[in-house]
């Protein structure tokens, strides 16, 4: 390729780029804010608040990569202008085809406007002319006056312009920098020069701007063309000469679409666009506002970059220009990216041909934006209600030199307990050789109870100074101190199984966090840039980068300051969290039930839950016979042997073989999905679809489950020990890793077998289960008011018979199964917003009956429909939904423009106040029911929280807690209807539930 730049390296000098004197950088804004949204668009970056940023961030992370490796000093960004432009008016069709613009685009643009604005870049935009245009005259101004141009773009389009004195910088795929591209690499890519390409975009035309080209000619044809007869005008002067006839009439046929797409395709380079290099001279950056916007969108790490790349000092250059000289070397030697310059200009504020639009203006630490004709405007953004920066720059240890000490003597744990016991809290922090809390060996512990100055307690290995370390914590740990910790869970687990016990209060960040931001990230370092400005050291510096060392392998001294930073951080990022809770209401959240909580599920998972070994490996035969007797069936049905693991091969035989008719889309990669959502649309087109369902049923069960569950047992205890997540849900649901219980299948005979499998594991309990009873549905009746549904729930009649009774105006006695079902579905699926298309799908029915059935029950329960009117009109007023207990929910996109992602967020409004007010319901209870059985000082012990249910080892001589226990539950929250419990008891969880 033409130019010097390495794969993933640095521009090398003398290498026939552009690199030396003045060059001038011309951004094709458009273009790239698309394609860095498009490259993000499998994996979207979201804010805290919900926001989509994949076009600033994308936008943003080429400009950084521009500025690291070309250090432009001369640089402008192209903006399109809004309303129609010539090609309009010469083709009714020219981009009517084009489907509107991305709602995270369209979000986006003003605030990258504000970026550019913020790092002293100047933003050109021309009323009634396309940037492609402007981006063409402003190159040939610069080739002109022989200033060397790079435009920065990823439209093919404006490879036509390029010529000695301008090129391409194409952003190159996977972040690997830009591709440059000279003449001699457009004729690689064309077969024709520059000069030479819209005549090929002529005659293949642009389905993407509905240029019409020829029919049937494609690129390869248009550019034998245009080499053989050497332009468009050529081959229509020598037409009789194109050797296939049938070519030849097409090309007749459509002489004047080709001439009017030639119009269409070139670039004008003649615009009345006065030109002054000195305009595009990059000014100060306003670091205040750019770290306000930085800290705004949540951006850490790219901030960081750019903050880096914006202070390198610009227009350095080495190499030569070609051999061209650098004729204007002398003209602008010594100048630099300033502030205050005065520069001056009569087209300030003014139109020029009627065309530009210009404005006046400026900000902190920028020059006067009286230069020329650039524009410059901030709209749409406004600064934060609150920096939490004191300064500029991202902080450091290194640049904040804080007072961290290692202790590693009786003596020093000492003094340093005593320090501690003077402060009316500190935050604690544990290191460890093992992500897993129940697994991890301790190696130390962090203490901090002051700002920048914390400690780094290094565990003993002999016991017998074990005894005195725990000893003296004991003592600190179980004062009324408050305890503050990042996902402190991890460390009260740790520190409960090596022998500590840790009383609260406690203060968790990373669940404060996720009360006041429920959509952001609640890591340590998030955190510490948003509300601190500081970059803790990366664990990368210590592991090295894929982490290839263990954290027992470090010395105390190479562990302490990393340890101490996270007391110390942790410690400072208590006061803004505490501030947020308080402005957002949500202190008796945390206080009462989430904190409370903490300790809940520490027990839960010091206690786990006990599985029959032989039990599960008894059903992994069982599901080993059932999976080779579907095989071998599918196998027939097909008609030839294939891997059914293999989606490929599974969808040729289906779709090719079969012949079945396919109803999604294909993959990426061109081939025929068979995922389940695929498969159960035509699960009744063919006998073999069930088998299949069937067989991956029984595949997911042994792997995930079967096998899944024997692995992870642990070895100490026999038990298994799932890590619960407070955080890790938008409704505040409790959720379960390692394994994952929440997903176990609670039907069916397989999900029967699974559930049989957890048993009490000791003759003197057994298992005891507590089940609300159509919670969610009860919370409808609630938050609705609906009397039908109140009086139906407060009679204890069954709800879906009811509501089948008044969908289908029949008696009680005369409802079917079949209605009951369709009831049900109704009832379950309102507040998932579900559709007639949806509910057509579930019941297979046709969409007008499901539509019919879905206005019989907004008309039966008319207050239900008005209250999600209401809570729909307030979602858009508040921008969030909230839970019984004043836990939110922010959905911005509720105001998208987008119907698929407003329906989204319409749907999510609708659900969360129910499955919300479900989890905080569920979570109150168990707290409830932890500290009575503390109070009891009952044996019996809570095992597992899944959905609606609770799940506990009752001791066999304490069956008299039982309707104490379901009292408590049904009695943890005063509804308009009575909330149900259903109880279960017996060996094993499937004769419980």
């Amino acid at each position: 390729m033409g130019g010097g730049v390495r794969s993933g390296g640095e521009k090398t000098a003398g290498s026939g780029s552009f690199s030396g004197g003045v060059v001038l950088y011309l951004l094709d804004a458009f273009s790239l804010i698309f394609r860095g949204y498009y490259a993000l668009i499998r994996n979207p970056l979201r804010t805290k608040r919900g926001e989509n940023v994949s076009a600033i961030f994308g936008f943003l992370n080429m400009v950084v990569e521009l500025f690291r490796r070309y250090r432009p000093r001369y640089i402008g960004v192209v903006w399109e202008a809004e309303g129609p432009t010539f090609r309009h008016a010469l083709y009714e069709k020219y981009k009517s085809d084009r489907p509107p613009m991305p709602e995270p685009i369209a979000f986006g643009l003003p605030h990258i406007r504000s970026f550019l604005s913020a790092m002293g870049i100047p933003v050109v935009e021309v009323r009634g002319a396309e940037a492609d245009d402007v981006l063409a005259t402003l190159a040939r101004k610069a080739s002109a006056q022989k200033i060397p141009c790079y435009v920065v773009t990823s439209d093919k389009d404006l490879e036509q312009i390029v010529d000695a004195y301008c090129r391409v910088l194409r952003p190159a795929g996977k972040g690997e920098g830009y591709e440059e591209i000279d003449v001699v690499r457009v004729e690689e890519r064309w077969g024709v020069p520059p000069d030479r390409v819209a005549d090929v975009l002529a005659l293949q035309g642009d389905s993407v701007d509905q240029i019409p080209g020829v029919p049937g000619i494609g690129k390869k044809t248009a550019q034998w063309l245009i080499r053989e007869f050497g332009s468009l005008e050529g081959l229509y002067a020598n037409l009789d000469r194109v050797g296939r006839a049938r070519l030849r009439e097409v090309l007749r046929a459509h002489r004047s679409q080709a001439f009017l797409s030639k119009e269409l395709v070139v670039l004008k380079t003649d615009l009345d666009i006065p030109f002054r290099l000195e305009d595009f001279e990059r000014r100060a950056p306003d670091w205040v506002r750019l770290q306000s916007l930085i800290q705004r969108f949540e951006f850490r790490r790219l901030g960081k970059r750019l903050m880096e790349v914006l202070r390198g000092e610009p227009g350095q250059y080495q190499g030569v220009l070609f051999g061209l000289g650098d004729e204007r070397d002398e003209e602008v030697a010594g100048t630099n990216a300033r502030e205050g310059s005065g520069a001056s200009s009569s087209f300030s504020g003014e139109e020029v041909s009627g065309k530009l639009r210009l404005e006046k203006g400026g900000h902190r630490g920028a020059r006067s934006a009286g230069t020329g004709y650039l524009f410059r405007v901030e709209v749409g953004v406004s600064e934060p209600e609150e920096v939490h920066v004191s300064d500029v720059a991202v902080r450091t240890i290194e640049t904040e030199k804080p007072d961290y000490e290692l202790i590693d003597s009786v003596e020093g744990l000492e003094r340093v307990v005593r320090k501690l016991a003077e402060v009316p809290r500190f935050s604690l922090d544990v290191e460890t050789d093992s992500i897993s809390p129940h697994r991890a060996n301790l190696l130390g512990i962090s203490l901090c109870g002051q700002e920048k100055k914390a400690y780094y307690v290094v565990y003993p290995r002999e016991e017998e100074r074990r005894v005195v370390w725990r000893g003296l914590l004991n003592s600190l740990f179980s004062s009324d101190k408050e305890k503050i910790g990042q996902n402190l869970k991890y460390d009260l687990v740790v520190l409960r199984r090596h022998g500590f016990e840790v009383c609260g209060p406690y203060f968790d960040t990373m669940v404060a966090h996720a009360l006041v931001a429920p959509e952001g990230k609640h890591n340590l370092d998030a955190l510490a840039i948003h509300y601190l400005g500081y970059e803790p050291i990366p664990i990368e510096q210590l592991l090295g980068p894929d982490k290839q060392r263990n954290m027992r392998e470090l010395t105390p001294e190479q562990i302490k300051d990393y340890a101490a930073e996270d007391a110390d951080v942790t410690f400072r990022l208590r006061k803004p969290l505490i501030l947020e809770l308080q402005k957002l209401g949500m202190e008796t959240l945390f206080y009462e039930l989430e904190m409370p909580l903490l300790e809940v599920l520490v027990d839960l998972e010091l206690t786990g839950i006990h599985v029959d070994v032989d039990g599960l490996r008894a059903l992994d035969e069982r599901l080993s016979r059932e999976s080779q007797r579907l095989e071998k069936q599918i196998i027939e049905l097909l008609g030839v042997p294939i891997n059914l693991s293999s989606a490929k091969q599974v969808g040729e035989a289906l779709f090719v073989r079969l012949k079945l008719p396919y109803p999604g889309r294909k993959t990426a990669t061109g081939q025929y999905s068979t995922s389940e959502s695929v498969l159960q649309k035509i699960a009744d087109r063919h006998p073999v679809i069930p088998l299949l369902l069937q067989y991956r049923e029984i595949q997911k069960l042994r792997g995930t489950y079967v096998k899944g569950l024997l692995s992870r047992r642990h070895p100490d205890t026999g038990r298994l020990h799932p890590t619960y997540h407070q955080v890790r849900t938008a409704t505040g649901r409790i959720s379960t890793s390692d394994p994952n219980l929440q997903n176990i299948p609670v039907r069916g005979e397989w999900g029967r077998a699974i559930r049989s499998v957890f048993t009490a594991g000791d003759a003197a309990y057994e298992m005891l289960s507590l089940d609300y009873s159509q919670i969610e549905l009860r919370l409808i009746a609630h938050f609705s008011g609906d009397e039908r549904l109140i009086e139906a729930f407060q009679a204890d009649r069954d709800i879906h018979t009811e509501t089948a009774v008044r969908l289908f105006g029949v008696g009680p006695e005369e409802v079917t199964p079949e209605m009951r079902r369709r009831a049900k579905a109704v009832n379950f699926g309102i507040f998932y917003g579900i559709s007639a298309h949806g509910l057509a799908e579930q019941l297979k029915i046709s969409r007008s009956e499901a539509r019919e059935i879905i206005q019989r029950y907004f008309a039966t329960f008319p207050k239900v429909q008005a209250y999600i009117e209401e809570l729909l009109r307030e979602a858009r007023e508040k921008g969030y939904v909230e839970t019984l207990l004043g836990r939110r929910r922010y959905l911005p996109e509720l105001h998208s423009m987008n119907p698929v992602v407003r329906g989204h967020a319409e749907r999510a409004a609708m659900n969360t106040p129910i499955q919300g007010s479900a989890a905080d319901l569920i979570k109150l209870a168990m707290v409830r029911i932890h500290r009575f059985l503390r109070a009891q000082g009952a044996r019996t012990r809570m095992v597992l929280q899944i959905h609606d249910e609770l799940l506990f080892e009752l001791h066999r001589e304490e069956g008299d807690l039982v309707p104490e226990l379901k009292k408590m539950m049904e009695g943890v929250y005063s509804l308009r209807v009575p909330l149900k419990v259903s109880v279960g008891r017996g060996w094993s969880w499937s004769e419980a539930h």
